[in-house]
């Protein structure tokens, strides 16, 4: 079971493919890729099928939601901490009220 898992993986890269760049070229890839699981690892065929529908949808769907609807083109998980150049003992109580 070892090796299949980078049957998986490789799957999951074509999903992040389609999903961010080009998707009409990595389709191409897909299928080519499916037809070489059906006709040499055809146990692995749905696993790899569902694992680039799911990166599929991730990267298209919510990646793009998040892009879009955030400010700055930045994604829903990234964190921006903004603080003053310098702080004294009383601003910072304010800041924090404690």
């Amino acid at each position: 079971m070892r090796g299949n898992i980078v049957y998986i993986a490789l799957a999951a890269v074509f999903g992040i493919i389609a999903g961010c760049g080009r998707p009409n070229i990595s389709l191409v890839f897909i299928v080519l890729y499916a037809i070489f699981l059906f006709t040499r690892k055809r146990r692995l065929f749905l696993f790899s099928i569902i694992t680039i529908c799911l990166f599929y949808m991730y990267f298209v769907y919510i990646d793009h939601h998040n892009k879009t609807k955030l400010s700055g083109n930045m994604t829903l998980f990234t964190i921006r901490f903004i603080a003053p150049i310098s702080v004294d003992g009383d601003q910072l109580k304010s800041i924090v009220k404690v």
